[in-house]
Formats: C-alpha cells, sequence, structure tokens
C-alpha cells in the first residue's frame, strides 16, 4: 500500500504481527467499517501474539 494512504503505518504494523490480512483481494480498506467477526479476528490475534 502506498505511503502516503491513510493509516498506512498502522496497517503495515498490523499486516507484519499477523493481526489483519486484509481483503480477500489483498487489498486495505482504511475507510471501510470493521465488521464484528473481523474485528474478533484482530482483538483474537493480537491477544494470542502480545
Amino acid at each position: 500500500m502506498p505511503r502516503s494512504m491513510m493509516f498506512a503505518t498502522e496497517m503495515c504494523w498490523m499486516m507484519s504481527a499477523d493481526i489483519s490480512t486484509g481483503w480477500s483481494d489483498g487489498t486495505y480498506r482504511p475507510l471501510q467499517s470493521v465488521k464484528r467477526d473481523a474485528m474478533a479476528a484482530f482483538l483474537q490475534r493480537y491477544d494470542a501474539k502480545f
């Protein structure tokens, strides 16, 4: 993703920490709402790592 993209630093960290995998097409969409199941997956992965 371009460094100029909103929240690029945060999304790169989530990707490198294996907390987020992005959308099925490999993109990240910082302005898209996060659904409950996706947030639950983020939190579970974060809790398992840290």
